[in-house]
């Protein structure tokens, strides 16, 4: 069936200096309630949360570096709990003797559902002791709603992670990040079929459906940005189906969503009947998502490339 979900993100952007971690605390409860309040399903933080606006003082900055659970990480349990929904939090853990620049996810009952290590820090988060993740393959997590994967920050430079999570089965990517990512975010979007949502400390954080396009986004005082998604929605390609779309148009009405994009030649579909999710639409009118006809277009091209030199032999 269509898996639909409501999703918010904050960014900290213009909210004024925070001159301690309990202040950043009580930052989250504000921005956390009024997601909370909108009935959303999924809350995204920025990166390392309590960290942000903090002034130089070594003292106070260390204070950042807590085990998980900890506090921080038992305050956006109580919130999520609280108000019923998914909490993914950039933080900074300490782990033994080491320090982590991590993402948790906690689930609707304030559980962790796991959490991802950011795989490369920057040049001053490693000289300042962070240490990197490493991942034979990225974690993805399984929500009620689909299956979430996380990248941080610096991880927006190296396009190699960003296809590995598509491979895991990421349907959505949160992207926790001091820095926007920019036209990335929206290009791994497009090539990989995944909705990303970045929450960002300064800039605009953003909503990116599967076609790259930016369906929400903050701004100056709108600290938080949402909108229904739809992880189940696939990308097709309009060669040869043409036909097909015209003709479930006619069949579904408003009980579907075709989104078009004339410039790449792809089209978004979405499903608003729960009896028709986009598996059974496309088994009944024979269509084949991008990915599934560029594969089909490749294994013919070798076929007919292979045939030629078997005649010229």
């Amino acid at each position: 069936m269509p898996r639909k979900a409501l999703v918010a993100t904050a960014c900290v952007g213009h909210l004024g200096s925070r001159p301690s971690i309990a202040a950043n605390h009580e930052l989250a409860t504000e921005l956390l309630d009024q997601i909370g309040g909108l009935g959303a399903d999924l809350a995204c933080l920025p990166e390392e949360f309590t960290l942000l606006g903090l002034p130089q003082d070594e003292e106070e900055r260390e204070k950042i570096w807590e085990p998980i659970p900890g506090p921080t990480s038992d305050h956006f349990a109580a919130k999520a709990r609280e108000h019923g929904m998914y909490v993914a939090a950039g933080m900074c853990e300490v782990r033994g003797n080491t320090r982590l620049n991590t993402s948790v996810l906690f689930d609707r009952q304030g559980e962790i559902v796991g959490q991802y290590d950011k795989i490369h820090p920057t040049l001053g988060e490693l000289e300042a002791g962070t240490v990197p993740g490493i991942y034979s393959d990225i974690p993805v997590f399984d929500t009620d709603f689909g299956r979430i994967g996380m990248l941080i920050c610096f991880d927006v430079d190296y396009p190699e992670e960003w296809a590995r999570i598509g491979v895991a089965g990421a349907e959505l990517v949160v992207f926790p990040s001091m820095c926007d990512g920019g036209l990335r975010l929206r290009a791994y979007a497009w090539l990989h079929s995944y909705i990303v949502v970045s929450s960002v400390s300064g800039g605009s954080s953003r909503i990116i459906n599967k076609l790259g396009d930016v369906v929400a986004a903050s701004g100056l005082g709108v600290h938080v940005a949402h909108s229904t998604v739809d992880l189940e929605a696939e990308v097709f390609h309009y060669d040869l189906q043409f036909q097909q779309i015209r003709q479930m148009q006619t069949d579904f009405g408003k009980r579907i969503t075709i989104i078009g994009t004339r410039d790449d030649g792809v089209f978004m579909l979405e499903s608003n009947d729960d009896a028709w999710p986009v598996a059974r639409i496309k088994r009944e009118y024979g269509l084949e998502n991008w990915v599934e006809y560029h594969d089909r277009s490749t294994r013919e091209a070798e076929r007919v490339l292979a045939q030629q030199s078997v005649v010229a032999g």
